[in-house]
């Protein structure tokens, strides 16, 4: 298997809480997401918040209206499910009065795939060649 690194920052301007900002993040190329580093830059201190969907379903953190708030530092997540590539937001709120950025690091693993079938929608359905 093949693993990428893709990497994307989302500035959130001030937007009191409980109003939100959501950004699409839109990962390069399919794979399984298997880790997700948040990265909170010092400066933030508590007042912005951020939480990551896939798919219209909250991941980050899991419980359902929650956002991560932090100061300089760095939260890892390890993810034991196959999340696609597909369909991610970042859900953001900044009480403060500047701008601040957040910095998402997405490990994905690209199995080796065999092109089985193309699908009525258009996308492709893939079968991992380890599954045989």
């Amino acid at each position: 298997m093949r693993e990428r690194l893709e990497v994307f920052q989302v500035t959130i301007v001030p937007t009191p809480f409980p109003n939100v900002q959501v950004i699409p993040i839109t990962l390069s190329r399919p794979g399984f997401v298997r880790r997700i580093d948040i990265l909170i830059p010092d400066g933030v201190n508590g007042v912005a918040g951020i939480a990551l969907r896939q798919a219209g379903e909250q991941i980050i953190p899991f419980q359902r209206g929650t956002f991560l708030v932090g100061n300089d530092e760095t939260i890892s997540f390890p993810v034991n499910v196959p999340l696609t590539t597909e369909n991610w937001e970042a859900v953001l709120y900044n009480n403060g009065a500047y701008n601040h950025t957040f910095y998402l690091r997405f490990f994905v693993v690209e199995p080796l795939l065999l092109d089985v079938d193309r699908r009525q929608d258009g996308q492709f359905q893939f079968i991992p060649l380890d599954a045989f």
